[in-house]
């Protein structure tokens, strides 16, 4: 039977909160899913006994606060 993965982004506190520290990895582990943490936080999750794989140097993309401000822009002309 193929081993079945499943990759999480944890991009923040909320992540974190929603996976990391709840028994979701236990859960998989024991339905035969293979999961790994893609970590952008600063917690350590090996301590815990979780597969990860740290993103260390993750950047945005230079345009990409320019289109959050249009979008924010957009939102608020429409109402």
């Amino acid at each position: 039977m193929q081993n079945k993965k499943i990759f999480i982004l944890l991009a923040d506190g909320v992540g974190l909160r929603n996976f990391a520290y709840t028994n979701f990895s236990k859960f998989g582990l024991n339905k035969g899913f293979d999961i790994i943490f893609w970590n952008n936080t600063l917690f350590e999750l090996t301590n815990l006994g979780i597969k990860e794989i740290k993103i260390e140097s993750a950047k945005a993309h230079p345009t990409t606060d320019l289109f959050k401000i249009v979008q924010i822009q957009i939102e608020l002309s429409q109402n």
